[in-house]
């Protein structure tokens, strides 16, 4: 499989999930359900990145494969156990949030760019992408907020040249 081959299937699959939200009546089902179907698709997209069968995994989480295809059928609630023991055998540290509409995860090809740009600044991968999101995020504020005076002093005739 090439480089970024497996991550435009998952984002096609994003995408799709999306779409499905999107257009479906029944939000509040699909709200409950969203982080267990996005953790499904991360590491299927994690799997074959790191070329693991469904036993290779089950090998490194040291259960079963018929535990993780339940897993990634949605048959099978999972603990944080199984949770935290998935994200360790990828090389990452587990995490959650109450706030998944609000949360995002750096994709596959930039992890090594985060990675270098971390150790540079002597902090963690986690705190660089908060800190880089949180930069962002004020950038945008202050471009919004000083938006509506421009708009106003166009209106105004102010700092025209007539």
């Amino acid at each position: 499989m090439k480089d970024g081959e497996n991550t435009d299937q998952v984002l096609n699959m994003s995408t799709l999930l999306d779409r499905m939200y999107r257009d479906a009546e029944n939000k509040a089902v699909l709200d409950y359900w969203n982080g267990f179907s996005r953790i499904i698709v991360e590491s299927q997209e994690l799997r074959f990145d790191h070329s693991f069968t469904q036993k290779d995994l089950a090998r490194t989480m040291k259960t079963t494969q018929s535990v993780i295809s339940r897993f990634e059928n949605m048959g099978r609630l999972p603990s944080y156990d199984f949770f935290a023991r998935l994200a360790l055998s990828f090389g990452h540290v587990p995490g959650m949030t109450l706030m998944g509409d609000f949360m995002a995860v750096v994709p596959g090809r930039y992890h090594d760019i985060v990675r270098k740009k971390a150790e540079e600044q002597e902090t963690t991968t986690e705190t660089f992408v908060q800190n880089l999101l949180m930069n962002e995020l004020e950038r945008i504020a202050q471009d919004t907020a000083s938006t509506p005076q421009r708009v106003d002093a166009t209106i105004s005739g102010e700092g025209s040249n007539g």
